[in-house]
Protein backbone atom coordinates (compact mmCIF):
# COMPACT_ATOMS: atom_id res chain seq x y z
CA UNK A 1 0.00 0.00 0.00
CA UNK A 2 1.26 3.45 -0.85
CA UNK A 3 1.40 6.01 1.73
CA UNK A 4 -0.99 8.77 0.58
CA UNK A 5 -0.98 12.27 1.55
CA UNK A 6 -4.66 14.34 1.45
CA UNK A 7 -2.99 17.06 0.17
CA UNK A 8 -1.66 14.58 -2.88
CA UNK A 9 -5.42 13.65 -3.58
CA UNK A 10 -6.57 16.90 -3.69
CA UNK A 11 -3.99 18.33 -6.15
CA UNK A 12 -4.32 15.51 -8.55
CA UNK A 13 -5.08 16.90 -11.91
CA UNK A 14 -7.60 15.26 -13.73
CA UNK A 15 -9.06 15.52 -16.95
CA UNK A 16 -11.53 17.93 -17.94
CA UNK A 17 -14.27 17.79 -20.86
CA UNK A 18 -16.82 19.62 -21.50
CA UNK A 19 -19.03 16.48 -19.80
CA UNK A 20 -17.69 17.97 -16.54
CA UNK A 21 -17.30 21.49 -16.61
CA UNK A 22 -20.44 23.25 -14.53
CA UNK A 23 -19.58 26.85 -14.74
CA UNK A 24 -16.95 27.64 -12.70
CA UNK A 25 -17.02 24.31 -11.09
CA UNK A 26 -15.28 21.13 -12.58
CA UNK A 27 -17.29 17.78 -11.28
CA UNK A 28 -15.65 13.94 -10.95
CA UNK A 29 -17.97 11.39 -11.76
CA UNK A 30 -17.25 7.77 -10.45
CA UNK A 31 -15.13 7.06 -12.94
CA UNK A 32 -12.79 9.52 -12.93
CA UNK A 33 -13.30 9.03 -9.06
CA UNK A 34 -12.02 5.46 -9.29
CA UNK A 35 -8.99 6.36 -12.18
CA UNK A 36 -7.61 9.09 -10.09
CA UNK A 37 -7.34 6.86 -7.05
CA UNK A 38 -6.33 4.19 -9.16
CA UNK A 39 -2.99 6.26 -10.39
CA UNK A 40 -2.29 7.68 -6.92
CA UNK A 41 -2.53 4.72 -5.00
CA UNK A 42 -1.10 2.08 -7.56
CA UNK A 43 -3.62 -0.22 -7.24
CA UNK A 44 -5.95 -1.71 -10.33
CA UNK A 45 -9.00 0.16 -11.35
CA UNK A 46 -11.12 -3.32 -10.78
CA UNK A 47 -9.77 -3.11 -7.16
CA UNK A 48 -10.21 0.59 -5.94
CA UNK A 49 -13.88 0.14 -8.10
CA UNK A 50 -15.05 -2.52 -5.76
CA UNK A 51 -13.85 -0.60 -2.75
CA UNK A 52 -15.91 2.54 -4.12
CA UNK A 53 -18.73 0.58 -4.55
CA UNK A 54 -18.13 -0.85 -1.39
CA UNK A 55 -17.60 2.10 0.46
CA UNK A 56 -20.62 3.86 -1.16
CA UNK A 57 -23.37 0.67 -0.48
CA UNK A 58 -22.00 0.69 3.39
CA UNK A 59 -23.01 4.06 3.56
CA UNK A 60 -25.97 4.27 1.99
CA UNK A 61 -27.32 1.09 4.05
CA UNK A 62 -26.33 2.66 7.27
CA UNK A 63 -28.65 5.79 6.19
CA UNK A 64 -31.26 3.57 4.79
CA UNK A 65 -31.52 2.38 8.80
CA UNK A 66 -31.30 5.96 10.07
CA UNK A 67 -27.65 5.63 10.82
CA UNK A 68 -25.19 8.44 10.86
CA UNK A 69 -21.82 7.83 9.29
CA UNK A 70 -18.89 9.87 10.33
CA UNK A 71 -15.19 10.06 8.61
CA UNK A 72 -13.01 12.23 10.09
CA UNK A 73 -11.62 14.66 8.88
CA UNK A 74 -13.84 14.53 5.72
CA UNK A 75 -17.19 15.02 7.41
CA UNK A 76 -20.78 13.04 8.93
CA UNK A 77 -23.37 11.42 6.25
CA UNK A 78 -26.88 11.63 8.41
CA UNK A 79 -30.37 11.48 7.93
CA UNK A 80 -32.44 14.65 8.03
CA UNK A 81 -35.59 14.74 8.73
CA UNK A 82 -38.27 17.26 7.24
CA UNK A 83 -41.80 18.29 8.69
CA UNK A 84 -44.78 17.87 6.93
CA UNK A 85 -46.27 21.72 5.80
CA UNK A 86 -48.13 23.32 3.21
CA UNK A 87 -46.57 24.45 -0.38
CA UNK A 88 -48.12 26.12 -3.59
CA UNK A 89 -48.11 24.72 -6.40
CA UNK A 90 -46.87 26.98 -8.48
CA UNK A 91 -47.59 25.54 -11.80
CA UNK A 92 -51.40 25.62 -10.59
CA UNK A 93 -50.90 29.23 -9.31
CA UNK A 94 -50.12 30.34 -12.82
CA UNK A 95 -52.78 29.05 -14.56
CA UNK A 96 -55.26 30.06 -11.88
CA UNK A 97 -54.11 33.92 -12.22
CA UNK A 98 -54.13 33.14 -15.97
CA UNK A 99 -57.30 32.68 -15.78
CA UNK A 100 -58.26 36.24 -13.45
CA UNK A 101 -58.50 34.09 -9.86
CA UNK A 102 -57.12 37.05 -7.66
CA UNK A 103 -53.62 36.11 -6.06
CA UNK A 104 -54.91 35.68 -2.64
CA UNK A 105 -57.88 32.98 -3.95
CA UNK A 106 -55.36 31.37 -5.86
CA UNK A 107 -52.94 30.81 -3.41
CA UNK A 108 -55.65 29.51 -1.24
CA UNK A 109 -56.54 26.86 -4.31
CA UNK A 110 -52.94 26.18 -5.27
CA UNK A 111 -52.37 25.29 -1.93
CA UNK A 112 -50.64 21.21 -1.25
CA UNK A 113 -49.75 19.32 1.71
CA UNK A 114 -46.36 17.73 1.56
CA UNK A 115 -45.79 14.59 3.88
CA UNK A 116 -42.88 14.53 6.31
CA UNK A 117 -40.20 13.36 4.65
CA UNK A 118 -36.16 11.99 5.42
CA UNK A 119 -33.32 12.71 3.10
CA UNK A 120 -29.63 12.16 3.39
CA UNK A 121 -27.56 15.03 3.89
CA UNK A 122 -23.54 15.56 4.63
CA UNK A 123 -21.95 17.69 6.75
CA UNK A 124 -18.42 18.48 5.95
CA UNK A 125 -15.63 18.09 8.44
CA UNK A 126 -13.58 21.71 9.72
CA UNK A 127 -10.83 19.83 8.11
CA UNK A 128 -12.60 19.01 4.79
CA UNK A 129 -13.82 23.24 5.01
CA UNK A 130 -10.27 24.28 6.08
CA UNK A 131 -9.06 22.18 2.61
CA UNK A 132 -11.63 23.78 0.64
CA UNK A 133 -10.95 27.41 1.51
CA UNK A 134 -7.34 27.00 0.64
Amino acid sequence: MTDIQSEEIFTFPHQTNKNNIKGDYITMNKTELVKVIAETTGYTKKDVEAVVESTLATITSALAKGEEVKIAGFGTFEVRETAARNGINPKLLAELKEQGVDTETAKTQATIAIAASKKPAFKAAKALKDTVKQ
